[in-house]
């Protein structure tokens, strides 16, 4: 193995990198890194098996999400907290908040909640402040926030809030992708999926073409005569009808499943049954990484990696 490194004339590891760059260990020099261009978002697997955006650059900053440990890590403002934060609320500013919090930077909130009847207010500091109507999970991206604050603010929202997470994200829009998206054996022989080697994750342009795709519900989508691939994860399944029938089951909340099919031109209904998420819908052979979209469909741009710097490289 020595010899074979001392004779390589470039060496990359898929942990060096930094925002529009793909860095060589070897040569020393530089002349062997590469300049990498995307320009849009991007989805990985990371190492724990789980789909989360190239642009997250911090954990988890919240360490009671759950409410599983009461009031730990929460202001209670005229309110309770019990296992999932039950809220039953009509006086101004009642409600929790993470403390302490202000920070500068941008961050993308995450949280479940359910609306019994009301309206839920997420206020961070005067930044960014949304109100809820209905039940779901909800995002929200802030910037230089001085609070994290759910409340009633007179709204008398009744219900629960849960799995809050807030992590830290960054503008760069060329970072390098380390996927470990793949499979290893166990002692048994039986397969461990997304378990893999670290490794570059260089792909073509991709749109999805399904809205709201985090939980997929039923849809229709205009489709051409080509090659379309269909992919997620759950346990629930998607029966395809229109201009191309069939159907696409689910393993469970980890695994991916997908199935590629030539449509014709018109409408394809996909019709959804149970847990169906990370949908996504490609005009493509294959499944390329995971693309998040809202009420519009989603592209993520190809990876470029360019100009070593050598020639002979």
């Amino acid at each position: 193995m020595s010899n074979l490194l001392d004779k390589a004339s470039i060496l990359l590891t898929p942990t060096a990198y930094n925002n529009g760059s793909m860095l060589s260990v070897k040569p020393t020099d530089g002349d062997g890194d590469f300049t990498f261009v995307r320009g849009s978002a991007a989805t990985r697997v990371n190492a724990q098996g789980l789909v989360e955006n190239v642009q997250i650059i911090s954990s988890e900053l919240v360490t009671n999400g759950d409410f599983s440990n009461g009031s730990t890590g929460w202001t209670v403002i005229n309110g309770n907290i019990t296992d999932k934060y039950n809220a039953s609320m009509t006086a101004y500013q009642s409600g929790i908040r993470i403390t302490p919090f202000n920070k500068t930077g941008k961050f993308k909130v995450l949280f479940d909640l359910v609306i019994t009847s009301g309206n839920m207010k997420f206020d961070a500091g005067g930044v960014n402040n949304q109100t809820y109507t209905t039940s779901g999970t909800k995002e929200i991206i802030i910037i230089n926030p001085t609070k994290f604050e759910f409340n009633a603010f007179n709204l008398g929202w009744v219900g629960t809030l849960d799995n809050v997470s807030v992590k830290e994200i960054t503008e760069d829009t060329n970072l390098p992708r380390i996927n470990y998206e793949g499979f290893s054996y166990d002692g048994n022989g039986d397969i461990i999926p997304n378990s893999g080697c670290g490794s570059w994750l260089l792909e073509r342009q991709s749109t999805n073409l399904y809205l709201n795709s985090e939980t997929l519900v039923t849809q229709s989508n205009a489709t051409s005569a080509s090659t379309y691939t269909v992919s997620f994860y759950g346990s629930g399944s998607i029966t395809f009808s229109g201009t191309h029938i069939g159907s696409l089951v689910g393993n469970g909340a980890d695994e991916r499943v997908s199935v590629t099919f030539t449509a014709t031109s018109g409408t394809l209904t996909s019709t959804i049954i149970g847990s169906v998420n990370k949908g996504q819908l490609e005009e493509q052979s294959f499944a390329t990484s995971y693309i998040p979209t809202e009420g519009a469909t989603n592209t993520r741009n190809q990876d470029i990696a360019t100009n070593s710097g050598n020639a002979t490289l």
